[in-house]
């Protein structure tokens, strides 16, 4: 999703608003679909299916396990243990809560239509979303909506519990923060001219200025370009302290013929930086061989750096007749070992979503089947869900208990 800026007149040519416009017509193509993927689960509105899963296996062993095959070729894991939290997809906003492995969709947070972005953000034990305005709730769905502001422009703080609203005039940009518990607001900050807001970082603004640039700002100083001059298109995750993004970037475009998401536009970078904003260092991680290169996400569409900050996930297009499909990397940020791990039983649609775990043991992502899977970073095995997963625009995940 883009903000107003990203289409305005006289910029149609340019190659990266192309790519983000047919990426805003995927999403709407995901809303079509969603219909589908409901009666698949047996859901409709204001109902919910419970798929409960088999009871948890023993907490298995350092010994990494590769899923074995069942009589159909496909594979057969352990199913994923019980974990505090809940996985938040849209569209249609559905909720997984994987203690229960219950799967429900819910009305409490409709998010409205529009060309925003972000368009939901996790905020602590909140959802903030594109509502009647930027909107709150809790994030275990109790209580009634919140209304921070009436602009429907907001992006992460990096105060915890807090928001930054932006509202767009005609010749400015102007930002204010705002508490999703107790809603006041901070003074008003004008942005630089032609920029727009990204996320608040422990070094400054993260920027995209007038020409799509990631920059570095803070208030009473010049812009400053990250390494590698990258594009806001390129854009991975962005934390407080780390922001992560693709250089050496081309672009790409699954064909006509295809099955699914035809004709849409991508970009495919050789190179994933992951920039500490604080030390200035950047950790660089080139494409792994057998792939062409990594594909970004966008920013706020999935949670694919851990909470931790030690290491992030990224997706890694393979060929294919359709240019559409990847392979699933864990990269470490922290250690001196820059060896990505290959995620099992991992290969699907280059469109799908990640999400870690709150405490960050497990990386949630699209198995076989089209299903939820998890994967363990420290023992290096995976466990299956019968949850239908990924092929939603937005993916978060909550603490619950």
């Amino acid at each position: 999703m883009r903000t107003a800026l990203r289409n305005t007149p006289g910029r149609s040519a340019d190659p990266d608003a192309l790519i983000k416009e047919a990426r805003r017509h995927q999403r709407i193509r995901y809303l079509l679909t969603a219909g589908a993927l409901l009666a698949a689960c047996g859901t409709g509105t204001g109902l919910y299916a419970s798929l409960r899963s088999n009871p948890p296996p023993a907490r298995p062993s350092p010994r990494s396990v590769q899923p074995s095959l069942d009589p159909t070729g496909e594979p057969t894991v352990p199913r994923l243990p019980p974990i505090a939290a809940r996985v938040m997809m849209w569209p249609p906003s559905m909720v997984d809560d994987l203690r229960t492995s219950h799967y429900f969709q819910t009305d409490k947070f409709e998010l409205c239509c529009g060309d925003y972005q972000p368009l939901m953000i996790t905020v602590g034990s909140w959802l903030v979303f594109v509502g009647n305005g930027a909107t709150a709730i809790r994030s275990d769905l109790s209580g009634r909506p919140r209304v921070l502001g009436k602009t429907p422009f907001f992006a992460p703080s990096a105060r915890p519990g807090e928001v930054w609203l932006q509202y767009f005039g005609k010749k400015e940009v102007r930002i204010r923060q705002a508490s999703v518990t107790g809603g006041a607001t901070g003074p008003t900050i004008t942005l630089p001219r032609g920029a727009q807001l990204v996320a608040g970082t422990r070094a400054g603004f993260l920027l995209q200025n007038r020409h799509g640039r990631l920059t570095l700002w803070l208030p009473g100083y010049a812009m400053r370009v990250l390494p590698g001059n990258p594009s806001w298109g390129n854009g991975f995750a962005v934390t407080p302290a780390l922001i992560a993004y693709g250089t050496h970037c081309r672009d790409a475009s699954i064909p006509a013929s295809a099955s699914f998401e035809p004709n849409t536009g991508f970009s495919v970078c050789s190179t994933l930086r992951v920039f500490d904003v604080r030390s200035g260092r950047v950790h660089s991680f080139r494409t792994p061989v057998g792939t062409t290169g990594w594909v970004p996400p966008e920013f706020h569409l999935e949670n694919p750096i851990a909470p931790s900050g030690a290491r992030i996930a990224a997706e890694a297009l393979v060929p294919s007749p359709d240019d559409n499909r990847g392979r699933l990397y864990v990269l470490p940020i922290v250690r001196d070992d820059r060896r990505p791990m290959l995620v099992p039983a991992s290969a699907g649609h280059i469109f799908s979503k990640v999400a870690w775990s709150p405490d960050g043991s497990w990386l949630l992502y699209q198995g076989p089947r089209f299903t939820l899977w998890g994967y363990d970073v420290h023992t290096q095995e995976v466990r299956s869900s019968p949850v239908p997963c990924c092929r939603y625009t937005i993916m978060a995940v909550v603490r619950t208990g």
